[in-house]
């Protein structure tokens, strides 16, 4: 799997994190979160279209902060 973006924000307690990767085996899009590096493998996304991974990677920022 091939990183193509991160979006970041840091909180009082925490750096909050969402990559977006390309996965050619499967040919689609994976956004996964991250919590101070490590990865909350209960909260990733898979989809086929680029731009909808684009958007799920703002609202997963946006939710996780919350």
């Amino acid at each position: 799997m091939r990183k193509l973006a991160q979006l970041s924000t840091v909180t009082d307690t925490q750096t909050i994190t969402v990559k977006l990767y390309k996965d050619s085996e499967y040919n689609e899009y994976v956004c996964r979160l991250y919590y101070n590096n490590v990865e909350r493998t209960d909260a990733s996304y898979h989809t086929d279209c680029k731009q909808d991974a684009t958007d799920t990677m703002q609202t997963m920022l946006e939710f996780a902060v919350i």
